[in-house]
């Protein structure tokens, strides 16, 4: 893993000092790439262990402790496939750099999640394999849970993936898939709309933001807006106005208003602090304190003229947004107020991006 701010010394001391867990994926990529047949690889060079509440194969061991596919200089021969354990190990120095192991290497974004989640599941295969056979080879068993990996991790391409960090500080996950759900319109409706969610909307329809206000905005909110603007329904009691029914997907998925993007299933809402947890470990840092301040001015904007539109009272607000958003303060703030659902303590962990926010 590349960590920014830091320079691996190859010095390989985490090839001697760890145990090196993987999965039947990776057994499978290491016996190809050193032309191991997988019966010898599993009599050679594994072993079956309990490593806290999981059952794992390890990767074998020197006589002098190194792991097995390290070179006489201690260099790694197997680094272009190397298991996935090695992949996301960091060293000490590593976590005394400046970023350290921050929430955006992984969790925040969907190739990270995807990655983690693809991990997951051939863990949770690897260990029900390891359950019924040790590290003992077994053909029939091996090639079935090949198939049961592959099977499961396809469905991952289809699904909305979330992680947030737990009561315990350990990752949870969880996954939806939206254009397979049967109640979607039933989400798809009042969702809270902020001014810069109505900027964004009116650049990609090549509008004013006057006319998208104006096209686009209900007349009044509801519950479910939270204080907010809303989108206007197809019909009265119908989806959001945006909704693609024949494909039932966002058909401004390039533009889709944040609360949209940032919120889980409501079928997984079990409680609040389920809800908030996904909510704010969804995006980025900067993409939350956006709309953390989207939101104010927002709520600001519709105290003093409802929810009708008023090009002088938008623009005010907007404007005021995009000052508010430069200011360091209110960012450090905002990140202290989050720091409980991510999975790193981002606030002293990773800077802020050096990037323009006035668009």
């Amino acid at each position: 893993m590349d960590i920014p701010g830091f320079t691996c010394k190859q010095t390989g001391e985490c090839c001697r000092k760890r145990r090196i867990p993987v999965t039947l994926v990776e057994i499978e990529r290491l016996a190809q790439y050193r032309s191991i047949a997988l019966p010898v690889f599993f009599e050679q060079y594994l072993s079956a262990a309990t490593v806290g509440n999981d059952t794992v194969l390890l990767l074998g061991k020197a006589e002098d402790g190194w792991c097995v596919f390290n070179s006489e200089d201690k260099r790694c021969r197997v680094h272009s496939v190397k298991p996935s354990a090695c992949a996301l190990f960091l060293c000490l120095e590593a976590l005394k750099s400046r970023e350290g192991y921050a929430w955006s290497l992984l969790f925040g974004n969907e190739e990270g999640r995807r990655y983690i989640a693809r991990r997951s599941v051939a863990q949770e295969i690897t260990t029900q394999y390891v359950q019924a056979h040790g590290a003992q080879w077994d053909e029939k068993a091996f090639y079935e849970g090949m198939a049961e990996i592959e099977k499961r991790q396809a469905t991952l391409a289809r699904q909305t993936l979330r992680a947030a960090r737990q009561a315990d500080d350990t990752t949870g996950f969880i996954s939806f898939e939206c254009p397979a759900c049967k109640v979607r319109s039933s989400c798809c409706a009042d969702r809270p709309l902020t001014l810069d969610d109505i900027r964004a909307i009116a650049e990609y329809k090549n509008l004013s933001i006057e006319d998208c206000f104006t096209k686009y905005v209900a007349e009044e909110g509801s519950e479910k807006s939270q204080g907010m603007l809303a989108l206007k329904r197809a019909e009265a009691e119908g989806p959001c106005v945006f909704l693609d029914r024949e494909n039932n997907c966002c058909s401004i998925r390039a533009c889709q208003p944040a609360y949209c993007r940032f919120i889980v299933c409501p079928l997984y809402q079990l409680d609040s602090d389920m809800h908030a947890r996904y909510f704010f470990g969804a995006g980025d840092l900067e993409e939350q304190f956006r709309h953390s301040l989207a939101v104010e001015m927002t709520q600001r904007y519709i105290a003093q003229y409802g929810h009708k539109p008023d090009l002088q009272g938008i623009t005010r607000h907007i404007q005021l947004l995009d000052e508010l958003l430069k200011r360091e303060t209110l960012y450090d703030d905002f990140c202290a107020s989050v720091a409980l659902f991510r999975y790193a303590q981002e606030p002293e962990l990773m800077p802020r991006n050096a990037q323009d926010t006035s668009s």
